[in-house]
């Protein structure tokens, strides 16, 4: 299940106007069958380490790494347009692209990706931000275009 808290606000956080914010769960947007045969897979690498290895402290690093790996996956992520930037924050640390950095937006069925290279690559996976949709995504496709028109970096696609 999807856990949007979508909230407009009129807000100022120091001179920071906080646009838009909303917050999901990526398993939960998920068929059933997808997290739950995440875990199970999970469960068999990490027994089947254990079962190589045959030390404990191998398959405890091995469930901390494949944890930390999938933790965007299990666990919330929160969203904040402001003025100045797009936010991406979850457990393992946040994002932050500022619009004047973006140089193109690309839409698709389940977000928008602010790319911050001058033309399409490979490495656009690794670089800009990817902003899922919650239940907002006619507000945040608008607020997006409003937003990135409005910085310095030419055309946007």
């Amino acid at each position: 299940m999807e856990d949007a808290a979508k909230t407009i606000i009129n807000k100022t956080a120091g001179e920071e106007k906080t646009l838009l914010t909303w917050r999901m769960h990526l398993a939960g947007r998920d068929k059933l069958y997808k997290p739950v045969l995440t875990v199970m897979v999970i469960v068999a690498v990490l027994t089947y380490l254990q079962y190589l290895s045959g030390q404990r402290w191998v398959t405890i690093f091995g469930c901390i790494f494949l944890s930390l790996s999938l933790a965007d996956y299990f666990l919330p992520i929160s969203f904040r347009l402001t003025e100045k930037g797009a936010y991406r924050s979850g457990l393992l640390g946040g994002k932050f692209v500022p619009w004047e950095k973006v140089k193109h937006c690309y839409l698709d069925d389940k977000g928008i990706k602010l790319s911050v290279l001058p033309k399409r690559s490979a490495l656009e996976g690794f670089k800009g931000l990817y902003l899922y949709f919650g239940d907002n995504q006619d507000e945040l496709v608008e607020a997006v275009r409003r937003l990135a028109s409005t910085g310095d970096s030419g055309k946007r696609s």
